[in-house]
């Protein structure tokens, strides 16, 4: 597991060390179990799979920003961690990208919570969120063949091969399993059984 994401011959930065924990964590704790979970399912029942990648918007940054504006103490604690990790690692801290709960934010109107003080003025977010709508809508209503998201067909787990995911931003396509080098690493250490 060190060589997978700590490899001997290769010489990385603080930064990269924690981009290669946050990996680390990220595959032990989710991202394994999920693709494991969708290979055992997709045998007995349809599996769909998304993986949204959508920058911009409503997201856990923003509404990071709007606690801070509050003086929240829970928001108040998480940056002097932020700090004390900055300090430990000598880094600047970094915007990983997109959170797991952003797409919750595209969905459901969070007030308070997760709602940006400019959401409703760009129309590029108000028509992606109703199209992320209108495909959980048809998904809970309709025939699942004909599930599309802007004019993309979401595909349900193939019954053998790679794991296929719909990606969903601007250009929604169909793709692989995005972390599959790292999953299949992992499979094939058989981590699954030593987690038991």
């Amino acid at each position: 597991i060190r060589e997978l994401y700590f490899p001997s011959n290769a010489s990385l930065t603080k930064e990269q060390k924690l981009e290669q924990y946050t990996k680390l964590f990220s595959d032990g704790l989710f991202i394994l179990h999920t693709s494991f979970a969708a290979e055992i399912q997709r045998q007995f029942s349809p599996v769909y799979s998304y993986y949204y990648s959508r920058r911009g918007g409503p997201s856990m940054a923003n509404a990071m920003a709007l606690l801070m504006k509050k003086e929240n103490f829970v928001v108040k604690t998480a940056s002097v961690f932020g700090f004390l990790i900055k300090k430990m690692f000598n880094a600047k801290l970094t915007d990983w990208g997109v959170c797991h709960a952003d797409v919750l934010c595209m969905l459901f109107k969070l007030s308070g919570a997760f709602t940006p003080p400019n959401l409703g003025n760009d129309p590029a977010d108000i028509t992606f969120s109703k199209d992320l709508v209108k495909l959980w809508v048809d998904f809970a209503a309709s025939d699942e063949t004909h599930l599309t998201f802007r004019d993309v067909h979401f595909q349900s787990q193939p019954l053998q091969g790679p794991l296929v995911y719909l990606e969903l931003n601007e250009s929604p396509r169909m793709i692989e399993e995005p972390f599959r080098d790292r999953t299949d690493a992992l499979k094939s250490m058989n981590f699954l059984e030593q987690c038991k």
